[in-house]
C-alpha cells in the first residue's frame, strides 16, 4: 500500500511539473517571435530578438530596446524573468524588443556591443512598422546589457557603423552597469580586478558633454563598488562635463538582481524612475 501511495505521489508531483512547465512556457509569449536582425541562418549565426507589442493601445507607442544581463557570458531573452518584464512594459503601453546577443568566450570585445548596436539599428528602422513611434525609441538593459545600452550611449562609433547616430535614440538606461571596463572584457584581455581600469571599454572613458540622454540607476545594495562607479560618473557629468543630460537615481533596499526583478511591483522605484524618463504617466 505505501509503494501505490509513493507511486502516486511521483505521478501526481510530475504531472504538476509538467502543468506548470507547459503554463510558465505559455506566459509573457511576445508578439513577434525570433526574428532574425543579424548574421544568417545559413551560416549557422543568426542573432534574433523578440518584440513585445502592446494591445488596446494608441498608436504610435513608445518603445524599449532591451539587453539582458549575465556577465557578457550568459543569458538569453528567453528567460522567464525577461519575459514577465517586458509583459509588464507591456501593459504599461510599451513595446520592448527583447534581444540576444553573441556571448563570450565565442566571441570577444567588441563583438556584442556590435550586435547590440545592429539590434538597436533594427528597432529603429522597423518601429513605425511596429506601430511605435519613431521619436520615442529608447535603450537600456540591466548589469551586462546595461553595459551595453551604456557603451553605445557613450562610444557613438557603434551606432555610426550602422548608419544611425545617437541623436535619433530618446534616451539610454543604465540599470546596475558597469562604467569601468567590463570585468569580463578584462578577463579577456589578462588583467585581474585590480587596478581598476578605465580605457576604450569602459562607458566612463567617453565623459562629455554632449552625450545623449543616460538614465543611470543602482541599487544601495549592488556588488562591491558598482555603486560607487556610478556615482563617480554622474558626479563627473555634472562637475567635469557640465552636462544636464544624465541623471542619476540609488534605489534603496535593492541589490543587484532585485533592482530588475521588481520592476513590476506596484510602486516600484526603479520603474517610476524608468516610466519617467521615457515620459510615461505612472499610475
Amino acid at each position: 500500500m505505501r509503494n501505490v501511495k509513493f507511486g502516486l505521489l511521483v505521478w501526481f508531483l510530475a504531472g504538476f511539473a509538467q502543468f506548470a512547465y507547459a503554463d510558465e512556457a505559455t506566459q509573457w509569449m511576445p508578439s513577434k517571435r525570433d526574428i532574425t536582425y543579424a548574421g544568417t541562418e545559413a551560416a549557422d549565426n543568426p542573432r534574433k530578438l523578440d518584440v513585445y507589442l502592446p494591445a488596446k493601445t494608441k498608436k504610435p507607442f513608445p518603445l524599449l530596446v532591451w539587453y539582458h544581463g549575465g556577465g557578457l557570458t550568459t543569458g538569453t531573452k528567453n528567460y522567464a524573468n525577461d519575459r514577465r518584464i517586458a509583459d509588464f512594459w507591456r501593459s504599461k503601453g510599451v513595446a520592448v524588443v527583447n534581444v540576444d546577443y553573441r556571448l563570450s568566450p565565442q566571441v570577444k570585445f567588441p563583438a556584442y556591443i556590435e550586435d547590440a548596436a545592429q539590434a538597436t539599428a533594427w528597432a529603429v528602422r522597423n518601429a513605425e512598422k511596429l506601430g511605435a513611434d519613431p521619436k520615442r525609441i529608447y535603450v537600456g538593459g540591466h548589469s551586462a546589457g546595461a553595459y551595453l545600452a551604456t557603451m553605445q550611449a557613450m562610444d557613438e562609433r557603434y551606432l555610426k557603423a550602422q548608419g544611425i547616430s545617437t541623436d535619433v535614440i530618446a534616451g539610454f538606461v543604465s540599470l546596475s552597469g558597469q562604467m569601468t571596463t567590463h570585468f569580463n572584457v578584462r578577463k579577456e584581455r589578462g588583467l585581474s580586478d585590480l587596478p581598476v581600469v578605465v580605457d576604450d571599454a569602459a562607458p566612463a572613458y567617453y565623459i562629455r558633454k554632449d552625450i545623449p540622454r543616460l538614465l543611470l540607476l543602482i541599487g544601495d545594495h549592488d556588488w562591491p563598488a558598482r555603486l560607487e562607479e556610478n556615482q563617480l560618473m554622474y558626479a563627473q557629468f555634472v562637475q567635469l562635463a557640465k552636462t544636464d543630460k544624465a541623471s542619476f537615481k540609488v534605489i534603496t533596499n535593492r541589490d543587484h538582481n532585485a533592482i530588475y526583478d521588481r520592476i513590476p511591483e506596484p510602486k516600484d522605484e526603479a520603474y517610476q524612475a524608468i516610466a519617467g524618463f521615457m515620459g510615461i504617466d505612472v499610475d
